[in-house]
């Protein structure tokens, strides 16, 4: 297996954990909430709120 190879298995396998383990939440009907792995110095997750487009 050669480098580039190697770097495009890792980055398949990097993106299909990131999938798996971020999730999506509706709240109040209104917005999205986005939870991902991703912690910062805290060990709090790395969230994303986004107001639902009618």
């Amino acid at each position: 297996m050669t480098t580039l190879q190697e770097i495009e298995r890792l980055l398949t396998d990097y993106r299909a954990w990131l999938k798996d383990k971020t999730t999506l939440l509706e709240v109040n009907g209104a917005w999205v909430e986005i939870t991902t792995p991703c912690i910062d110095r805290h060990n709090d997750a790395l969230q994303i709120f986004g107001a639902r487009q009618e």
